[in-house]
Parts: structure tokens; C-alpha cells; sequence
């Protein structure tokens, strides 16, 4: 499988993570995620639901991808179905979040055009908790810097051993030899033989400014093994599966997407 057959595979199952404000202003773009079962769990990274302020009367949603139309009579692009999403459970230590969208099996997506019905194809990723080699080549896919449309960045797998956190308490984690940008967060990280999501982008390390203040991307990006995304399915009774994708049907409404990590 080379990469432009690994995101397709990985296409229908990449979701955005949206804060809608008001019932009628447009939701924002906070992260990404993927959907992780057949009943359309999805996982993304803890810290993205986190910029969700409830008491403020903002809500989570989860934004559906519609298709890609490219014909003579219509050109559509970057459109969403957007529905609420509700956090089943979270997983401090591994930056993790387990959504349920109970709207998802009947969401609002299909183009008409002339007498064809277009419509997308959802379906779970399938996850890999295989021991990796390092330099495996690896992507990640999301919705990166206020992009409305699905980015892809790709590299290798730099170290499969990478502690983090205080001393004593610091978990495993990979880093990939690729770019991550806020909007990344919450994204599937895949290998690209042959597809299958080993982890879940988190950060990015960041490297001091010589000679100035701050600190910019040193170009490794920090992942969360997929091996903890199976425990926190598991201990809500959940298991990841692979299964014939599931068509959708309704009607396309078309959205922005705007980004904060």
C-alpha cells in the first residue's frame, strides 16, 4: 500500500472536533479524532474536548466529512454533517477522550446530482497495537491550522520509546519524525503499508529560539500508543473493529472550519 491508498482507507473514519457557541452561530474547529467502533465511538485527545466551556453554554460537536463532488454541474469540498458529541469517558494520564454520537447512524449526508445519489462511506479505523520498528513509515491526517479540507503529514516512526511526563510517573509514548500543528491533536497516526492506526497525535516537541523568546517545532511529533486507546475502549465494555463501511444518507449542509488545538 503506498500513502495516497493508506489515507483513503483511513478517509471515512477521520472526523473533525467542533465548539459550537449558539444554536445558530458557526461551530469551531478544536482537534480531530477518529471513529474507533462500529457504534461510531469516536477517540480524540483529552486536552481538544477540554477547550469545551459547558457553564458558558458552549456544546461539543463531532463533524462528519461529506463527499467530495468534482463534476461540470457541481463542485463541492470541505462540507461536514455536524452532530453533538457526549464524552463517555476520559483518560487523564494518556491525554485521551472516548465520545459517543448517537446521531451518527443517521446523519444528513448526500448530494444529488442529475439522477445519481452520492453519498460518503463511514466506517471504523482498524487499530494495530503491534510492536513497531523504528523508521516504519508513518502519517497523520486532521485538521490542521484553520484547514477545511483533510492534511496529511508523513514521516517515520523517530523513536518507539519516548517517557513523558513527571519523574516517576512518566508513560510510554512514540515520536514521529513529522509535523503536527494545532488541529492535530486527536488525529489517527497510521502506518502507511498498510493503514492501520498505531496511535493518537498529541503534541509536538518544541525546540527554544536561538537568541530570541519562545519556542518553535522541532519536527517530532508526539504519539500516544494505540495500545491505550484499546484499554480505554476495554473498560467501557468497547472493543475496536473492522467492519464493511456504512453508507449514510440525508442532505449536505456545508460548514468552516476555524482552529484552535
Amino acid at each position: 500500500m503506498r500513502l495516497p491508498d493508506a489515507i483513503d482507507k483511513l478517509r471515512p473514519s477521520i472526523v473533525q472536533i467542533r465548539l459550537s457557541s449558539s444554536p445558530t452561530a458557526p461551530s469551531a474547529t478544536l482537534g480531530t479524532g477518529f471513529i474507533a467502533t462500529d457504534a461510531f465511538h469516536v477517540v480524540t485527545a483529552k486536552h481538544v474536548i477540554d477547550a469545551v466551556d459547558h457553564a458558558a453554554g458552549q456544546s461539543l460537536d463531532v463533524g462528519f466529512a461529506g463527499p467530495t463532488i468534482d463534476t461540470p454541474q457541481l463542485k463541492i469540498r470541505a462540507s461536514f454533517a455536524v452532530v453533538p458529541g457526549h464524552v463517555l469517558d476520559v483518560s487523564d494520564r494518556d491525554d485521551l477522550a472516548l465520545l459517543e454520537v448517537p446521531g451518527a447512524g443517521k446523519l444528513p449526508i448526500m448530494v444529488q446530482v442529475g439522477p445519481q445519489a452520492i453519498r460518503p462511506s463511514l466506517a471504523a479505523a482498524v487499530i494495530s497495537t503491534v510492536a513497531l520498528r523504528e523508521g516504519v513509515e508513518l502519517a497523520v491526517s486532521g485538521y490542521p491550522l484553520n484547514q477545511p479540507s483533510l492534511v496529511t503529514t508523513a514521516g517515520v516512526l523517530a523513536s518507539s520509546f519516548s517517557p513523558d511526563g513527571l519523574a516517576g510517573e512518566w508513560q510510554d509514548r512514540y515520536l514521529g519524525d513529522f509535523t503536527a500543528n494545532p488541529g492535530n491533536s486527536g488525529g489517527p497516526v497510521y502506518t502507511v503499508h498498510d493503514g492501520s492506526v498505531v496511535g493518537v497525535c498529541v503534541a509536538a516537541r518544541l525546540a527554544p529560539i536561538v537568541g530570541g523568546a519562545g519556542a518553535q517545532a522541532a519536527g517530532l511529533t508526539v504519539i500516544v500508543p494505540s495500545a491505550q486507546v484499546v484499554a480505554l475502549l476495554a473498560r467501557n465494555g468497547l472493543h475496536p473493529t473492522a467492519t464493511t463501511a456504512l453508507a449514510v444518507t440525508g442532505t449536505l449542509r456545508s460548514t468552516n472550519a476555524k482552529r484552535k488545538r
